[in-house]
């Protein structure tokens, strides 16, 4: 007689989750563990199975007609990253910007405890009252829940002793700076050049300074405080994909007949593996070339390979395959790869328009990015100056100048 399979308990899966992110992301403060381990995930996603709340990936919570995901309840491993950057006390007031779900907010204030103050806020009502409900229902009192723009900050209950954006942010909004107390701390996924950081700021005199960085990849921030980088697509036709912080030197049509039209490859004359692109060459390319563009192909023309296969990414209903390279007036260069399966690959470069001397420019970038040993982006110490501020800047670093805020970057 065989035996009836017994699915895992809340309880069993919610501990899995705690060990790997002991054993697996390294988590060192305790009572980080200590949250995730009181605080149930699958009570703040309720539209998935319980299963599923408790795999460490993000869930999708709100979507656009066209699939585009706009809010989600964010991968517990990246959570857990940020919570540990942010350093949390008892008694602490936190700002939140991306209420999502109101479970991140759920563990901040188990962090925080009794006499700390959580302040969660979302751009939409549905998400808002979401939040709400499920704090309620889970008898979180401490957590406070309100619908305004993120970029505004909430001044009525300032100074924060620390500020947390769960949304990717082009810069750094000004009210954030303002309502941040004296020697607080800002945690934020920031573009750097397109590519995200979680960054970890502290306050210092008249400017913040980075204390710690991962690799990251959030939605971006909606509203008046959003910034100009983008990811749609490409033109009035159907089939390619852009993403790029600034404008670009063409018309989308141009560049999409571009890519329709012949190609030219070269050898970049180098080894490289996927990650170092991902985690290390955009943020190069991103901090030294406005023209830094990413490219995805969907549908038909994914599978045609009209564009190098380097990226992947997929929403619902399509799946995206592309690559990255730079673009200027005359043509546009793009990474591109000898072998489909090999990884380490040899590295080549695939051109369409007039973009000889793009691929040229693109060449010495890469070599050198090469010679100065490939930097991963984790490891930019980047200071953030108010953008009228006249600054020294270091040997070797590079100024990127934001709406409100100029970034200087350097890898140590």
């Amino acid at each position: 007689m065989s035996r009836r399979q017994v699915d895992p308990s809340p309880e069993i899966l919610q501990q899995a989750l705690v060990t790997h992110l002991e054993e697996r992301i390294h988590i060192r403060d305790r009572r980080i563990l200590d949250a995730f381990r009181t605080v149930p995930r699958h009570r703040f996603v309720t539209h998935v199975s319980i299963e599923e709340a408790y795999r460490d990936r993000a869930i999708a919570t709100k979507q656009l007609d066209s699939g585009i995901a706009i809010s989600s309840a964010s991968q517990p491993a990246m959570m857990a990253m940020m919570l540990e950057q942010l350093d949390l006390q008892p008694g602490h007031r936190v700002l939140e910007i991306g209420a999502g779900t109101g479970y991140n907010a759920a563990l901040m204030a188990h962090l925080v405890g009794a006499n700390g103050h959580v302040v969660t806020m979302d751009y939409d009502e549905d998400i808002v009252l979401d939040a709400r409900q499920h704090l309620a229902a889970n008898g979180i009192e401490n957590v406070e829940v309100i619908r305004a723009d993120g970029g505004l900050g909430c001044p009525h209950s300032a100074p924060f002793d620390r500020i947390i954006l769960t949304v990717g942010a082009w810069d750094i909004a000004p009210a954030w700076r303002e309502q941040l107390a004296a020697h607080g701390r800002l945690v934020l996924p920031l573009s750097v050049g397109g590519p995200q950081l979680a960054v970890a700021f502290q306050a210092q005199d008249g400017h913040l300074m980075s204390q710690s960085a991962y690799y990251c990849e959030f939605m971006r921030l909606r509203g008046a405080h959003a910034g100009p980088e983008r990811l749609g697509p490409l033109g009035s036709k159907k089939g390619f994909l852009i993403g790029n912080e600034a404008a670009l030197p063409v018309p989308d049509d141009t560049i999409y007949d571009w890519l329709k039209g012949p190609s030219q490859e070269c050898s970049a004359g180098m080894q490289i593996a996927l990650r170092d692109i991902r985690l290390s060459l955009w943020f190069w390319l991103g901090m030294y070339e406005t023209g830094h563009v990413r490219i995805y192909a969907a549908g038909q023309k994914a599978k045609h390979r009209r564009i190098p296969d380097l990226l992947s990414a997929s929403v619902p209903g399509h799946v995206l395959r592309g690559t990255s390279g730079l673009v200027n007036a005359d043509g546009i260069c793009l990474l591109s790869r000898s072998d489909d399966e090999a990884n380490p690959f040899s590295l080549r470069l695939r051109s369409y328009g007039r973009a000889e001397a793009l691929t040229q420019r693109l060449l010495a970038r890469l070599q050198a990015w090469d010679a100065a040993g490939r930097p991963p982006g984790d490891r930019l110490e980047i200071t953030v100056y108010p953008r009228d501020a006249v600054i020294d800047v270091p040997e070797g670093a590079v100024v990127m100048p934001k709406r409100w805020h100029q970034l200087v970057l350097r890898w140590p």
